[in-house]
């Protein structure tokens, strides 16, 4: 009998913690690669500076890049909206 399940995936652990001074610590348990950008808030306007946020990312970040949502499962993937620069 074939087991025709795929494998499951890996998931690596990130911690990602704002300060109020608007540092970031990133902390991983092995080798992840991270990109942390700033999308200003632009009242009105800010679908535009989203567009031009995602515009300004390469493939391999502006697939991962769901800007209307805020909680949103994709697979085993869930991406969640934590970090507020001012």
């Amino acid at each position: 009998m074939r087991n025709d399940t795929p494998k499951r995936r890996k998931q690596e652990s990130v911690l990602v913690v704002t300060h109020g001074d608007n540092y970031i610590k990133v902390y991983a348990e092995e080798y992840v690669s991270v990109k942390i950008v700033d999308c200003p808030y632009t009242g009105d306007a800010q679908p535009l500076a989203e567009d031009c946020l995602e515009l300004s990312l390469a493939h391999r970040w502006r697939k991962l890049y769901l800007p209307t949502t805020d909680l949103t499962t994709v697979g085993s993937l869930v991406y969640v909206s934590i970090i507020v620069l001012t």
